[in-house]
């Protein structure tokens, strides 16, 4: 176990109901942070705020499809309502891998589904938090952080993934643009606003289970992602919760680069 965190934060996680996303919220709520987490499907049992009490006004969870804009940024204001509290990072973690095939054999409404929702959906809410941010009360003191999910497919391309590749290239860029806007903007200087797109490596959960049952002429690098879970080479949902909560809580203006990659927790 990490030692307490220096101070509580309010966080947001989308793609919450399993995954990387549900791992991270029973971590920050575990942790003593306030968590407003959304999916489009219903969440683990343990995480149906109707099921357990979470502690009063420290959890908050919602049914949004990250793909409405204004799904989002209502969700937005519901958590901010019901935590009692602006929101001190937001994690765009909704995504999705497939389709996996090569480019000439993929469907056209599946690339865009793709698209979709790791790129716009992880628009729809950096645009969101970034304007929450911009209009808190004491934006110097409190700084804020923006967290995207990318991934290592990001900055090269792998044989069958072309969607995930084009979408998570889109989120690193999306995401260095937003943080130069924020840092040169002369309207909003006293603004401490942090972005980091952050590749957490591979993590044991259901898209891994998608990935090694694909059929080799789709993916020709699958047998690597059977040698992964051979030698449980994963990292971990807390893990990667913790390390974004080391960024969170730096003080001050960003200093690291934008795009992180998480290094593997067994090294």
């Amino acid at each position: 176990t990490m030692a307490t965190p220096s101070r509580s934060l309010t966080i947001v996680i989308t793609g919450a109901s399993r995954g990387l996303g549900a791992g991270m919220t029973r971590t920050y709520l575990e942790r003593g942070h306030k968590v407003a987490a959304c999916s489009r499907s219903p969440p683990a049992a343990d995480l149906d705020s109707s099921s357990a009490d979470k502690g009063g006004r420290l959890y908050y969870q919602s049914n949004v499809d990250v793909c409405d804009p204004q799904a989002v940024q209502g969700f937005l204001e519901n958590a901010a309502k019901n935590l009692g509290s602006d929101i001190d990072v937001w994690i765009n973690n909704a995504g999705i891998l497939g389709p996996i095939k090569p480019i000439r054999d993929t469907n056209f409404a599946d690339f865009e589904k793709n698209i979709e929702i790791n790129l716009m959906g992880v628009f729809h809410g950096t645009k969101a938090y970034i304007n929450h941010c911009r209009s808190r009360a004491n934006v110097a003191a409190e700084p804020s952080t923006l967290v995207n999910i990318s991934s290592g497919a990001a900055v090269k391309g792998y044989a069958g993934w072309g969607a995930y590749c084009s979408s998570k290239g889109g989120v690193d860029r999306l995401t260095e643009s937003a943080l130069m806007e924020e840092q040169d903007d002369s309207t909003n200087s006293k603004l401490c606003f942090r972005a980091y797109s952050i590749a957490p490596g591979v993590i044991d959960t259901d898209m891994q289970t998608m990935i090694r049952s694909t059929d080799k002429k789709d993916f020709p690098m699958v047998d690597k992602f059977h040698e992964i879970k051979t030698n449980d080479s994963f990292n971990t949902p807390p893990y990667i919760a913790i390390e974004i909560e080391k960024l969170a809580l730096l003080e001050g203006p960003q200093t690291l680069p934008v795009v992180q990659r998480i290094a593997s927790e067994k090294e």
